[in-house]
């Protein structure tokens, strides 16, 4: 059974956090529970915060056995590299990786889901053991530029 989690990016600390709950009401999601890290004091501690971006876990770990998030940036170890970033199509409810276009800098949304991707025959078991994350679009923005 696949692993069902969520991080959520702190727009007043502005870090990425594990969401520990959710609240809800009448209208819908009303706050998250994040657990951040205080970098002075070296020391985790929780936040509840109204409407932060919330990410879900794809289920796929990178090749470094890093866990891959919606929004999260992958760039793949072929000859020629490309950066990706994983995005979730509602209208296909699926993952789906979005490939950098480099001359262009726009992104390709194609069709490249990622049950494809994990089942493609490259000689290797899992073919994201051939990607690496090397961020997200909120502690990365640079990573949408080319």
């Amino acid at each position: 059974m696949r692993e069902i989690k969520f991080r959520a990016w702190d727009e007043v600390s502005k870090q990425m956090g594990a969401v520990k709950g959710f609240q809800f009401g009448d209208d819908g999601l009303i706050s998250t529970d994040i657990w951040l890290h205080d970098e002075v004091k070296n020391a985790k501690y929780w936040v509840t915060r109204a409407f932060p971006v919330v990410m879900q876990y794809s289920g796929l770990k990178d090749k470094n056995g890093k866990e891959i998030y919606e929004g999260d940036f992958l760039i793949d170890d072929d000859s020629e590299p490309c950066r990706h970033r994983i995005v979730w199509m509602e209208d296909k409810a699926r993952w789906e990786l979005e490939t950098l276009m480099d001359e262009s800098g726009a992104w390709d949304y194609g069709e490249f889901p990622l049950e494809d991707q994990i089942s493609y025959e490259t000689g290797k078991e899992n073919m994201l053991d051939s990607f690496e994350i090397i961020g997200n679009i909120y502690e990365n923005p640079e990573l949408l530029k080319v």
